[in-house]
């Protein structure tokens, strides 16, 4: 797991989604559309799961919500460009967000958080927190 922290961004699939957005010409729902839609229906993989988490950051960030789970990073960029239509994707990201917070069963990032001394609680807490303000924009 090419990870190096327990915020949304703080990991390689999630370093490629976001430059996958910045592409030029990028459609931007569709790439957060598929990242929080395409996960398998039985196994949710690693790379899925970051992924997922990542886009339903920016998700809720273009659906008018708080900017806290993105980073100094991410912000300018998601500042700069509007993604219209992202409230249609919060019922789907907050449906991403169950998935991998499910457990160990059925989500590989949550196997892989629950490895490391403390991980799991540390990374659960970042991701429940958005998990919950994607459903207090939900409303």
């Amino acid at each position: 797991m090419g990870t190096w922290g327990i915020r949304p961004f703080d990991n390689d699939d999630a370093s490629d989604l976001f430059y996958e957005l910045k592409e030029e010409g990028a459609d931007h729902l569709a790439i957060l559309r598929a990242a929080v839609t395409a996960l398998d229906p039985d196994y949710v993989e690693a790379d899925q799961g970051q992924r997922a988490v990542a886009a339903a950051a920016l998700v809720l960030f273009h659906a008018g919500g708080p900017a806290t789970h993105l980073s100094e990073y991410e912000l300018p960029f998601a500042s700069a460009n509007p993604v219209p239509g992202a409230a249609s994707l919060l019922a789907p990201a907050l449906a991403a967000l169950d998935r991998v917070l499910a457990g160990s069963e059925q989500s590989e990032l949550h196997a892989l958080w629950a490895e490391q001394p403390g991980g799991l609680e540390d990374w659960g807490a970042v991701t429940r927190a958005l998990r919950a303000d994607l459903a207090a924009a939900q409303g």
